[in-house]
């Protein structure tokens, strides 16, 4: 025995602070990876198992095994220790274990040592991690530790075996379990007939754990009892039977105890569990027994959670849970059924119709399933106190997403206070939050370990009979719902209190959405809610100031199925006889409430928070009347004003942000289906409070974001409104200034503080302050430009120099999702149209201003996502452009994501069509004659040089082998526009040229120097011979071929075969040999005509491509092209306009090929087919 050893270990668990640092340090010393000794874990080992006469104290003996524990749980030094030593280890332990031997039915002594006994199965099941099913390793370990009664650690152990994934491991984990439950159920059946508690529970334990851990799903297995191994289940289900009936007999006496209620909790949930790992047909031999049995226990000791003694919320749980399963079982496909065979589904059918034995013979209980309805709903259906209290004290705390905390009083079977979370919404749309309850498994709604999801706020007794009830009134017939009306019209003949009214009115409320042409059901409804009025009538009258929980939510209760009954009803519901009057006529019920008037309540004799949860849940349920796709929003016209106005001013008495939140989304509810911008008086209202509520609170993000989504629900159908009247107009321009001024606000909140809670709703009011038929030009449009591309300043209108502003992080660098990428391009699409639409001047002042500043950015970002490296090897700059291109492949601006998928990236076409618009219009003020010339910007020739190297070189010439065909078609598009407007033919062939020879590091100087020359002074590129721009030409025409039958577009196809054309006309220049006359001999004219290559290749197709233009009519739908908002390049958006522009260049064609037309005639008669031809004449000639 280590003396010194000992003596430090009993050091380090002294009562003195200094020593144990010492003495700490000391252990961590020799224990670390790097000091240990090859004997110190031996020594260690030898001194923590020591025997009973070892000087080491039951402190110093537990700190011990912690730094056992550490070195066995750090795999590097287990590794390290010699084989000998890890065998000491394990010897010592074992041995320990064994020391703690009692008789077969009581649990190991040492297991039951405070701290040591849970220490000691952690090092059990870290043992198991380390060594089993490797070398040396026996089943005799297991069988030593079930004869030691060491059942906590077998446990642990099982654990540990179960947490290795690998299929292989986890076959031989099944086969150990199938080896050990034989031994584990005789034990446990042995131990279960005497009165040892703690090993029932222990026992009871171990076989759960044994059940779960091989993981089994209740739908799709495995199965750890099928075939011949269900007579085992049989064993368990018959000793978990016998002990809930003598668990049950001791809780109705006076000598019941917290370990008896513990036993009982885990007896329950141990059938479940059971029941669960039972394939269909093991299933099929005990449903019926089972379930007869379970259900008998739920309804002979039906007490209220809580009370002095009875089953307690978690033991009711899990029976409840099982019979749910079992019920869920007849309806095929539903995801909470434990599965079963026809023969026992028809089980189940026939039990529920038998006849039940009971003591009074009542007509309720004549059979099993009215029984079971009856009493579940009678005792586990109500509201608890603890939802009650809260619902009526912290309204607001209830509807918060985390919901109120509140406790329940100590119990029988839990002794301390119990924690519950009450949720308003799963209390008032009851039936809504079921619906959703019901597409999860039973091992999900309870949390069981391994779910994919966890449930939170979920009240298992009472939201478990709400599914029952839910799912026999949708799947079980009218039988089954004729039982159901029968009980709840006895529970409503019965009901003496507002509690007991409550519990039926939320039945009702959860059987309406399924039995609505029922009239019995819907008279059932109407009359609940007319006496509910009557009671918070004279009630509330009477006793002015009462503050009972009870009686609040009753009255909510009373509002969430009046909107009901008004929505599901019949034709004489609530007195009216269409949809729309009982709509309206629970409108203004909901009004009352909400208002609080004086003969109802009033703020001065009723408790605040009682009110204020009358006025939320008012606010609810019109909530969900206005999510109900109802056909139209008339019953709200009337009232709307007054719902307005008691919303608002709901929205002032609240105190809580969430609230505000919530009340906002009902606001936006209300502007969407009433059509508020109908009401410019009342839009006004809305906007006068929404800029309240923006300085109210200064530091609630998520408020503020909902406030930018409900004066976007408000500026999208003003924006949209053709036929407005003068006083909408007005609204509309008045409205220009402040939302602009929201809008900056929101970005340059996002882009100073870091927050970017308001940058999308930003974007998205953006985007509908600049969309719409109706939306018009103002200086605030033009001032948000400056905020998108990051220029604090404007620049001159009337020059023409292109300078840098101070810097500021243009808003294409922010974006970081293809959701933010869309909303920007569609805010500079929306801002172009407003310019265009306000007439030529401005759209002029709007180009000059910001063709350089925006289309910058994104010549940036091209040139900042590829660079290279002094080492060769590419060293790409990621600025947070080109994160979001490289991570979400939402834009393709740069060549990260550049063929990286057959997917094209929306973004990515919607700026090249952007660019394709925007350079339409710029080129057309340019050939206006009107207009001072202006030359492209550095920008627009980038983008297009990039554009002609990625369609002409990279690009293949056939669609069908291109990655991004949509993306290389608008690259193509913007050189055909190019070309079109002829004023820039020299500056197209020297984008040809310097695509080929120019690399990329020198494109910046080529792009200075164009940039730098008036267009009437640029010279043609300077090549050694003249066919090489002829050849250049030639690449872009043959893809401009290729891909015009894949184009929707019509004025692309159009720019397509113009740019043709002219190319053709460029080209024909170099196929004529000058001063060669053959006009006297048609022969040689023929031949020469013959001999011509380029027009033999390209005449008939061009010529061809010109005739299908000229024929088709508009092929693009509505949309983001769509020629009726951007009538460019002028001259081609009209039918009339081709034909005299095609007129002009085959003329020029002519003239190009020679003055005299003869030679033009002899290339149409060699390489045109004359039908071709002839097409040609008769369209042109319209």
């Amino acid at each position: 025995m280590d003396s010194s050893l000992v003596g430090l270990l009993n050091s380090a668990a002294s009562s003195d602070p200094t020593v144990v640092v010492a003495a700490g340090k000391q252990l961590i010393s020799l224990t670390s990876n790097n000091e240990a000794s090859n004997s110190t874990f031996a020594n260690l080992t030898c001194v923590v198992f020591s025997d009973s006469g070892s000087q080491l104290t039951l402190d110093g003996r537990f700190v011990g095994l912690i730094h056992l524990k550490n070195a066995m749980f750090d795999a590097h030094i287990w590794q390290n220790l010699h084989p000998s030593e890890r065998a000491l280890v394990r010897d010592r332990l074992l041995a320990y274990l064994a020391s703690g031997q009692m008789s077969s039915i009581h649990p190991n002594k040492v297991e039951q040592l405070p701290r040591i006994g849970p220490c000691v199965a952690e090092l059990v099941a870290r043992l198991v991690r380390n060594e089993w099913l490797k070398d040396g390793w026996t089943d005799e370990f297991w069988d030593r530790l079930i004869s030691w009664s060491a059942w906590a650690s077998l446990r642990a152990a099982l654990r540990a075996a179960a947490s290795f994934r690998l299929p292989a491991r986890r076959r031989a984990f099944l086969q150990l379990v199938r080896m050990l439950l034989p031994k584990l159920i005789n034990l446990w059946k042995m131990v279960i007939s005497t009165p040892e508690i703690e090993s029932c529970i222990r026992l009871s334990l171990l076989l759960h754990t044994c059940i779960v851990s091989v993981g089994g799903d209740p739908l799709y297995g495995p199965f750890l009892f099928a075939d011949e191994y269900g007579s085992f289940a049989s064993t368990i289900f018959e000793g978990i039977l016998l002990s809930l009936d003598k668990l049950l007999e001791c809780c109705q006496e006076s000598n019941g105890s917290a370990g008896q209620a513990r036993l009982l909790r885990r007896m329950c949930k141990l059938l479940l569990v059971l029941f669960m790992s039972c394939s269909s047909a093991v299933r099929d031999q005990f449903v019926r027994p089972i379930l007869a049995h379970v259900v008998q226990l739920i309804t002979s000791c039906p007490l209220f959670i809580g009370a002095p003694k009875g089953f307690d919320e978690r033991s009711a749980t899990w029976l409840l849970a099982l019979v749910y399963g079992i019920q869920s079982a007849v309806v095929p496909n539903c995801r909470s059924r434990f599965p079963l065979n026809k023969k026992g589904v028809d089980e189940v059918k026939t039990w529920m119709f038998t006849p039940a034995a009971t003591d009074d013979g009542a007509e309720l209980t004549s059979v099993h399933l009215s029984h079971m309805l009856f009493v579940l709903l009678q005792y586990w259906f109500p509201l608890s106190s603890n939802d009650k209290r809260c619902l009526a004290t912290d309204p607001e705390g209830c509807l918060a997403s985390g919901g109120c905390s509140g406790t329940d009083g100590p119990s029988y079977s839990s002794p301390s206070t119990t924690a519950h979370i009450t949720s308003a919404l799963a209390i008032w749309d009851a039936d809504s939050q079921v619906r959703e309850l019901a597409k999860l498994d039973v091992p999900t709604l309870l949390g069981f370990q391994g779910s994919e999801l966890q449930i939170h706020m979920f009240q298992p007794c009472r939201q478990l009979v709400e599914l029952l009830v839910t799912l026999m009134v949708r799947e079980f017939g009218d039988e089954t719902r004729t039982l159901l009306f029968h009980v709840v019209t006895n529970m409503q003949q019965q009901a003496t209190n507002c509690d007991q009214y409550e519990t039926v009115m939320r039945l009702v409320q959860l059987c309406l959405p399924y039995v609505s042409l029922d009239v019995r059901w819907c008279s059932l409804g109407d009359s609940l809610v007319a006496t509910g009025l009557q009671i918070v009538d004279s009630h509330l009258t009477v006793y002015e100031g009462t503050s009972d929980p009870g009686m609040v939510v009753f009255c909510t209760r009373v509002l969430c199925l009046l909107v009901r009954c008004a929505v599901y009803g019949t034709s004489h519901s609530l007195g009216s006889s269409s949809l729309e009057q009982r709509c309206t006529a629970a409108v203004v019920q909901l009004i009352r409430f909400l208002n609080c008037c004086s003969n109802m309540i009033s703020p001065s004799s009723a408790p605040v928070t009682s009110t204020l949860c009358l006025r939320l849940s008012a606010a609810n349920a019109l909530s969900w009347m206005l999510d109900q796709p109802l056909p139209s929003g008339e019953y709200l016209t009337t009232h709307l004003s007054q719902l307005f106005n008691s919303l608002v001013e709901l929205i002032q008495d609240v105190s809580e942000c969430e609230t505000r939140i919530f009340l906002l989304g009902i606001l936006c509810k209300l502007i969407e289906v009433a059509e508020m911008s109908g009401c410019p008086q009342l839009a006004s209202q809305m906007l006068n409070l929404l800029d309240r509520l923006w300085h109210l609170d200064t530091h609630s993000a998520a408020l503020r974001s909902k406030i930018l989504d409900a004066i976007c629900l408000l500026l999208v159908p003003l924006n949209w409104c053709a036929d407005a009247d003068e006083q909408t107009i007005a609204l509309r321009t008045s409205l220009q200034s402040p939302i602009a001024s929201l809008i900056m606000a929101a970005i340059r909140a996002s882009d100073t503080s870091g927050a970017d809670a308001l940058f999308d709703p930003g974007l998205r009011l953006w985007a509908s302050f600049v969309t719409g038929d109706e939306a018009c030009w103002s200086p605030a449009v033009d001032s948000l430009m400056a905020v998108l591309v990051g220029q604090p300043g404007l620049l001159d209108s009337h020059g023409d120099q292109f300078t840098q502003p101070d810097h500021v992080e243009p808003l294409l660098n922010r974006l970081e999702t293809g959701e933010q990428t869309e909303l920007f391009f569609k805010i500079v699409r929306g801002s172009l149209i407003l310019a265009c639409r306000a007439g030529r001047e401005q759209a002029i002042a709007f180009l000059r201003r910001w063709t350089e500043p925006f289309w910058s950015t994104v010549w940036q970002a091209y040139t900042t996502s590829a660079q290279f490296s002094t080492d060769g090897h590419t060293n790409r700059t990621q600025n947070r452009l080109d994160f979001l291109y490289s991570s979400t492949a939402a834009v393709g601006f740069g060549d990260v994501d550049e063929g990286a998928s057959d997917a094209e990236s929306p973004c990515r076409i919607k700026q090249l069509s952007l660019l394709a618009n925007w350079l339409s219009i710029f080129l057309d003020m340019v050939e206006d004659s009107a207009t001072k010339v202006v030359r492209l910007t550095p920008s627009l020739i980038g983008l297009l040089l990039v554009a002609a190297q990625r369609s002409l070189k990279r690009a293949p010439v056939e669609a069908h082998n291109d990655v991004c065909p949509l993306a290389t078609q608008l690259r193509l598009g913007l050189l055909a526009r190019l070309v079109v407007s002829k004023r820039h033919w020299l500056l197209y062939l020297h984008l040809l040229h310097n695509m080929h020879t120019v690399p990329g590091p020198t494109q910046n100087a080529v792009i200075q120097t164009l940039t730098s020359s008036r267009l009437d002074c640029l010279r043609p590129p300077p090549v050694e011979n003249s066919t090489q721009l002829c050849e250049l030409v030639l690449v872009a025409l043959e893809r401009w071929l290729a891909r015009a039958d894949s184009l929707t577009d019509t004025v692309d196809r159009r720019c397509y075969a113009i740019a043709c054309l002219i190319s053709l006309t460029y080209c024909a220049q170099f196929s004529v040999s000058s001063g060669v006359e053959f006009v006297a001999d048609t022969d040689q004219l023929e031949r020469w005509a013959v001999a011509d290559s380029i027009h033999s290749r390209w005449l008939e197709p061009v010529i061809n491509l010109c005739i299908d233009v000229l024929h088709e009519r508009d092929r693009t739908d509505p949309g983001y092209t769509s020629v009726c908002h951007f009538p460019h390049p002028q001259g081609l958006e009209t039918h009339s306009g081709l034909v005299q522009r095609l007129r002009n260049e085959l003329t020029a064609w002519q003239q190009a090929v020679n003055s005299n037309t003869l030679y033009a005639e002899a290339l149409f008669r060699c390489h045109v087919d004359p039908v071709l031809r002839a097409q040609l004449e008769t369209v042109l000639s319209v």
